[in-house]
């Protein structure tokens, strides 16, 4: 894939409720997710850059990193600097979007990337940024996939619980979603993965 076009590979998964409250009801780690996520679209980066690009104090960075975020990030690689070892850190999983499902079967996000936080039904899905017809390229991926098209009870899950949350124009994001937590719940196989190389949200992030 041409490293120029946005290579995006989006991917869900679930978090548990414990790792979702002390992301959501503490603004700065918001702050430090999006920026690594973002920091990091085409080479890892370093805690000091964080800390630089949020003009926030290094050992403040590296405490939230070590101690409340680091089942998020991972260190790709190390370099001798002047005596000194520097880590270079990614995202353990790069643009993928973390969901945690709570009673009624309330759906609640981490998009760290979109800079996206809280139900679903609140705060939407970063595919709500792109136009009607970006939408329906990537929702005609999704229904290509052999799991979207072979099994209608999947379709069926899927859909009644975007209704619960309230999600009236189902997006490929949607639906990844809605099949993550299906397949956690029900111990259903199904995997979808939206794979795109020209996604407007990408580019309007990378800009």
């Amino acid at each position: 894939m041409d490293k120029e076009q946005c290579n995006c590979q989006i991917e869900s998964q679930l978090i548990s409720p414990n790792t979702y409250m002390k992301i959501i009801n503490h603004k700065l780690r918001k702050k430090i997710l999006h920026t690594l996520h973002k920091q990091t679209l085409n080479q890892p980066t370093t805690k000091k850059q964080i800390a630089k690009q949020l003009n926030i104090k290094y050992e403040k960075i590296n405490y939230q990193l070590n101690n409340h975020l680091n089942e998020f990030w991972t260190t790709k690689k190390t370099k001798k600097i002047r005596g000194t070892i520097q880590q270079y850190i990614a995202p353990k999983t790069p643009n993928s979007i973390y969901i945690n499902i709570g009673q009624e079967k309330i759906i609640f996000i981490i998009d760290p990337l979109a800079n996206l936080y809280g139900k679903i039904q609140t705060v939407g899905t970063r595919c709500d940024q792109c136009t009607k017809k970006q939408q329906k390229k990537c929702l005609k991926q999704i229904k290509n996939q052999k799991c979207f098209q072979q099994n209608k009870k999947h379709k069926t899950k899927w859909k009644k619980l975007l209704q619960t949350n309230n999600r009236k124009n189902h997006t490929a994001i949607d639906y990844m979603i809605a099949c993550e937590i299906t397949k956690i719940v029900d111990q259903d196989n199904c995997i979808l993965q939206l794979t795109n190389n020209n996604c407007p949200f990408l580019k309007k992030i990378k800009n």
